[in-house]
């Protein structure tokens, strides 16, 4: 699986997908104090330091909202100010795009929010790259060496925290961890050192308390309201040739803290299993790796140090992306990863064909791959990742057709027929609400077995027998809930026959039943005589007067144990209605009679759930009801 994991993440890359993933998530949406460096390396240049905005106007700077909103904060710079405000447009193209990418370029690895890999002292602070340094307006805090703190409060708004702060990230340690090997190295370290001398840092103070000063309106009668934004980023500014740099500093350092442990004394050396790549530092990546060691029963006994995987920091960097840049930013909830190299190629055709890249849907990545190849036996990799909780089952033998009808179709079927449209929603929420507490029941019963017959080609799991009782379950909530109105007769007139055409698919006959009942016209087994029971039941009701039927009063048949109980129901319907029925009515008084001979020799026999589903299948099929078709020799009686 690993192994598929990684060739698809890299097909992914090739096809430029994590890019144009990734340009969604370019913005300003912060301000940014850039801070050059002259094209020696030798000083960084705090006189020229100014702040960009997504955008100026008249007296407004424009940030990026998540939601893709805009921000305007108003300007107020004070006379004989030296703070310089720049909008991004007024960059050069290369500038422009390392300013937008600092979100992604600074984006922490999954489950480290609180940056405990982070470079040196930046742990909840900064992000994973040397050059770009994040300060917070607001929840700043130092501590000591003990882990007091010394200093809680908004970091910029007390200079002692913020010196504090940029000197702990600019030690050299702290630098020879963010800069990775080269001929300039030497320099590198010099120049960023220089971040942290007093004077420089008192300089960029300087330009912090005069930016924060733009930003203070007075108009509320006199009441100080402070900007809206809440931190600044900071951005040491190199020369141009250094730019491709930003980019490959932030994929090496990933790369160093992409296993689950920092720890290099617990790496060891040897040939890669997935690329091959020979003498390479091997361990567990950050994603797809089930150790546990709190559950030590779990593990082979045998394991060389009880490590499931261990792969090269390149390859767990391909898994890292596949992970952060298409399951996550993607909501891939289901995904199904092909071992075959044929279909993963066509899986990813309908990511590239998007003008924007955007969520595929399991059924659509099926539908493409069977209208492209007729292959409707696959063979794949289930992913399931729901609220950051990961599953994977390798699927043999799925079926595009189940019994000749497309799978989905039949989902979508149960999905109308025994839940209301509810359970796609579902399959994984840990708290099932739909407002209707019988509804939510059928869905924490059924949903597991649903869910694997039709994505984990665990076919035996439904058939007709498991069809018709959890269809017979829902068809007595839902004629409980005519009496309150909360459904409708046409409704379950609908799903009615929608389970007809389920049974079918699942080889049941009951649709053959029925047609052979209705040829025959008349009572002669058991079948016949539940079926025009119904149809008996439904006539009598029709004869009411009330503007409202009380199709609530075929509820007592949903609980009748035998055929003497269910002579006892219909005789109470044909005494309230019977004065409503033409004397004439040869074809009711004939199938009437039927009933009763039927019933004195079939009195103790049980009214199993497959007659109660014919008896309702008869109540059902008004539109072709017996005792409503016309025939001359009775005028339609």
């Amino acid at each position: 699986m690993i192994k598929e994991i990684v060739e698809f993440s890299r097909e992914l890359e090739s096809a430029g997908i994590y890019e144009r993933v990734t340009e969604e998530n370019k913005k300003i949406d912060k301000p940014i104090m850039v801070i050059p460096v002259d094209e020696e390396l030798t000083q960084i240049l705090t006189d020229d330091i100014y702040f960009v905005f997504k955008a100026v106007e008249n007296e407004f700077c424009i940030l990026d909202e998540s939601n893709g909103k805009e921000k305007r904060v108003e300007v107020k710079q004070p006379e004989n100010s030296k703070i310089k405000i720049k909008a991004i447009q007024e960059e050069s193209v290369q500038w422009r795009e390392i300013l937008k990418s600092i979100p992604i370029i600074t984006r922490k690895l999954k489950g480290d929010e609180k940056g405990g890999k982070s470079i040196g002292s930046n742990k909840g602070t900064n992000s994973y790259h040397i050059l770009i340094f994040e300060g917070k307006f607001k929840d700043g805090g130092i501590s000591n060496k003990k882990g007091k703190k010394v200093f809680k409060g908004d970091l910029f708004n007390c200079d002692f925290g913020f010196f504090q702060k940029l000197s702990d990230t600019y030690r050299k340690e702290n630098i020879i961890k963010g800069i990775p090997t080269s001929s300039e190295r030497g320099t590198l370290i010099s120049l960023l050192e220089q971040v942290a001398l007093e004077d420089n840092r008192t300089q960029i103070w300087r330009q912090i308390e005069l930016f924060k000063n733009c930003f203070v309106s007075s108009n509320l009668q006199n009441k100080v309201q402070t900007a809206s934004f809440d931190s600044l980023r900071i951005i040491i500014m190199l020369p141009q040739k250094y730019y491709p740099d930003y980019s490959a500093w932030y994929s090496d350092y990933i790369k160093k803290k992409i296993f689950v442990v920092e720890k290099e004394s617990d790496y060891f050396n040897g040939e890669c299993p997935i690329c091959k790549a020979s003498n390479k530092k091997l361990f567990l990546p950050n994603s797809f790796n089930n150790m546990d060691e709190g559950k030590p029963f779990l593990k082979h006994l045998h394991r060389y140090r009880n490590i499931n995987i261990a792969i090269c920091k390149d390859c767990a960097l391909s898994i890292y992306k596949f992970q952060e840049y298409f399951l996550v930013r993607l909501h891939m909830t289901i995904f199904p990863l092909f071992t075959v190299k044929e279909l993963r190629v066509n899986a990813l055709t309908l990511f590239q064909n998007q003008q924007r890249i955007k969520k595929q849907s399991f059924k659509r990545i099926i539908d493409e791959i069977y209208r492209k190849t007729s292959i409707d036996t696959l063979d794949f990799i289930l992913m399931l990742y729901k609220d950051d909780i990961l599953f994977f089952d390798y699927i043999t033998g799925f079926q595009y057709k189940f019994n000749d009808i497309n799978l989905f179709e039949i989902e979508k079927k149960f999905n109308e027929i025994f839940f209301d449209s509810y359970l796609l929603e579902n399959y994984f929420t840990s708290k099932v609400d739909t407002k209707e507490r019988n509804r939510d029941r059928m869905i924490y019963r059924y949903r597991k077995q649903l869910f694997d017959f039709f994505y984990r080609a665990k076919y035996r799991g439904i058939d007709k027998a498991f069809l018709r009782d959890m269809y017979f379950e829902v068809l007595k909530i839902e004629i409980g809930q005519l009496v309150s109105g909360a459904k409708s007769y046409n409704k379950l007139v609908s799903n009615h026959k929608k389970y007809l055409e389920l049974n079918t698919i699942f080889k049941g006959e009951m649709m053959e039943t029925i047609k052979a009942i209705k040829d025959k016209k008349r009572i002669e087994d058991l079948e016949s005589f539940a079926f025009y029971a119904g149809q008996i039941s439904y006539y009598l009701l029709s004869q009411s007067k009330a503007e409202q039927k009380k199709h609530s009063l075929i509820e007592p048949f949903v609980n009748v144990v035998n055929f003497r109980i269910l002579g006892k129901q219909i005789e109470n319907l044909f005494n309230t209605y019977k004065h409503s029925i033409d004397f004439g009515s040869h074809r009711f008084n004939a199938m009437m009679s039927g009933f009763w001979a039927f019933l004195y020799d079939h009195n103790d026999e049980e009214f199993t759930n497959d007659l109660k589903i014919l008896f309702y299948a008869g109540y059902f099929d008004r539109e072709n009801n017996i005792f409503f078709e016309r025939r001359s020799n009775d005028g339609g009686k």
